[in-house]
């Protein structure tokens, strides 16, 4: 039994439909990382990190370029 040209139709609509409300109502996501995104859950992790990263670069002096490297290059190419 072949089916009609209109079933294909529908089958199609009922697939698409769920697609298209999903790409409509979805929104963008807002939650961004800003300087004081940790200020309530980690308040003194900027002195923590400046501490460890001080501590890493007086081990190996090579370290700051090795982050430096890894913060505008690794981390922000698209």
């Amino acid at each position: 039994m072949e089916r009609s040209p209109s079933f294909f139709f529908f089958f199609f609509f009922l697939c698409s439909v769920p697609c298209l409300l999903t790409f409509c109502y979805a929104h963008p996501v807002e939650n961004y990382l800003y300087p004081q995104f940790y200020e309530k859950s980690c308040p003194h992790l900027q002195e923590i990190v400046k501490a460890g990263v001080a501590r890493a670069v007086a081990r190996e002096t090579r370290m700051a370029a090795s982050l430096l490297r890894l913060h505008f290059h690794d981390c922000f190419v698209k």
